[in-house]
């Protein structure tokens, strides 16, 4: 029977990978336990209940009493060490893996060369995801609210700028208390690119849109270090929504110039303490493939001409637009002396704010600035290698159920 369990799990792997990016392992002594269980019991109990709902209600009440602690103590064994972050892999390498699954068990006398061709291919597969030739700046598109991944060659360094978030709105009482968990699009994003470390979390400010899924990812991930501005840790944002879950993380709240150890970009805003809000915005600068690139959080004009004033010579050809393409950001002198050649907003559909704004679109006109925006492309992606070579890549966006494809 644990061979059976073992041969169901192995064939049905490459599908899990390809839908759920990840495998623990203990799932096959998991199998081996539950399939008997749900096939001797639980189904049949299940049918027997529904047959005698009519008169025996107390049967169903108590088998569903009995599903849930089971529930439970499934979720309390997948806390269990041994989760595997293999990422998703191809259709055409999840369709060879089944293939060779299938041949191993179809051609017993062939056991061993296939089951070292199988085995190979998993490596190959495995190390290819997880060490990539390219790199990537790809902004994910988790609606209204900012999520930037930028990941090295080689997975040499992970940062991720931001989080996205839920914005809270006043709701009606039968709403309250019964908001569905979710998982961030940037964590669904980082698991199916076989990521399970982030070397540094950039939080730019406190709104609940760039930060509120900050805890998921700090209780989901391992994150050596969080980025804030200094002045930030004593906002109520950070201590309600970032706090809590720091973790074994370590807290460093920065100004513009200070350096930071193997961090691929320089800090440019802020020059002072402040609170954690847009005015305060962490703010970074760095070239990745061919192209120098600037984020600035929800940053105001004001800050923007603050870091022209103090970086006369900076130059980004590619601008994360401040405040989601908000009128209060993307000043025209900012962007005309940064030479600013795209300008990426991140916002939502149909937000609630008019995000972006039809004069930051102006601006961007007369500028010869090509606007691209997570509300038409979906997710945007940049790839690049430590050559140089760079290509655009943009991922369609379903917008009624909010997740990336």
């Amino acid at each position: 029977m644990f061979k059976r369990a073992w041969l169901l799990n192995l064939v049905s792997l490459p599908i899990i990978l390809f839908h759920t990016y990840q495998w623990h392992i203990l799932t096959s002594f998991a199998n081996f336990l539950i399939i008997p269980l749900f096939s001797n019991f639980v189904l049949p109990l299940v049918l027997i209940s529904v047959a005698t709902f009519g008169w025996l209600p107390q049967l169903s009440q108590g088998l569903v009493i009995g599903l849930n602690f089971f529930h439970q103590m499934v979720k309390l064994f997948s806390q269990f060490p041994g989760q595997i972050t293999f990422g998703k892999p191809s259709l055409l390498a999840t369709s060879s893996l089944l293939i060779l699954s299938l041949c191993l068990l179809a051609f017993p006398s062939q056991k061993k060369a296939f089951s070292i061709l199988l085995a190979g291919s998993y490596l190959f597969i495995f190390m290819g995801i997880h060490f990539p030739i390219n790199g990537e700046v790809t902004f994910v598109d988790v609606g209204q609210g900012d999520s930037i991944l930028v990941r090295m060659p080689f997975n040499r360094s992970v940062t991720v700028i931001d989080t996205g978030g839920k914005v809270g709105f006043l709701k009606p009482k039968w709403a309250q208390g019964h908001q569905k968990a979710h998982e961030p699009p940037v964590l669904n994003y980082l698991k199916s690119i076989g990521v399970d470390t982030i070397d540094t979390l950039c939080l730019t400010h406190q709104d609940a849109d760039h930060v509120g899924d900050a805890g998921v990812l700090l209780a989901k991930m391992k994150v050596k270090r969080v980025l804030i501005p200094q002045g930030m840790q004593a906002s109520r944002g950070f201590k309600n929504k970032v706090a809590p879950f720091l973790k074994k993380a370590q807290l460093m709240p920065v100004l513009a110039n200070q350096r930071i150890p193997k961090f691929p970009f320089k800090i440019v805003h802020p020059f002072q303490p402040g609170k954690g809000e847009n005015h305060d915005s962490l703010t970074l600068w760095g070239k990745f493939g061919s192209d120098y690139f600037i984020f600035s959080g929800d940053l105001d004009q004001a800050g923007e001409l603050e870091i022209n004033a103090h970086y006369p010579k900076l130059q980004a050809t590619i601008v994360k637009l401040g405040h989601h393409g908000s009128k209060t950001s993307s000043a025209e002198a900012y962007l005309s002396q940064i030479h600013a050649k795209i300008g990426i907003i991140s916002a939502g559909k149909n937000n609630h704010y008019g995000h972006p704004n039809p004069e930051t679109l102006a601006t961007l006109k007369k500028l010869h600035i090509q606007a691209l925006s997570t509300i038409n492309e979906g997710m945007i992606s940049y790839q690049f290698t430590t050559k140089s070579f760079k290509n655009w890549q943009f991922v369609r966006r379903n917008y009624e159920k909010n997740s990336i494809h």
